[in-house]
């Protein structure tokens, strides 16, 4: 799983969600697998998909993210 993944690799895991008109940061990046496989059962489903305001709201995190650490690399 990618939540494993993750865990071997040391990475950080973030999630961005998108439904109705509008798109969240419903996670920020964390090296933390269990909050995010926690946040994942959670998640509300249902509704339109903005795809692309959740791929600028992800665009906007890793930049952010770049800033913070310029030797991590999104993937």
């Amino acid at each position: 799983s990618l939540l494993l993944d993750a865990y071997q690799r040391r990475d950080k895991v973030g999630l961005v969600t998108f439904r109705g008109t509008a798109a969240d940061v419903a996670l920020p990046p964390t090296s933390s697998v269990d909050a995010a496989a926690a946040r994942l059962e959670t998640l509300p489903t249902g509704g339109r998909t903005p795809l692309a305001a959740g791929l600028l709201r992800a665009h906007d995190v890793l930049r952010v993210e770049r800033l913070r650490d310029p030797a991590r690399r999104p993937l």
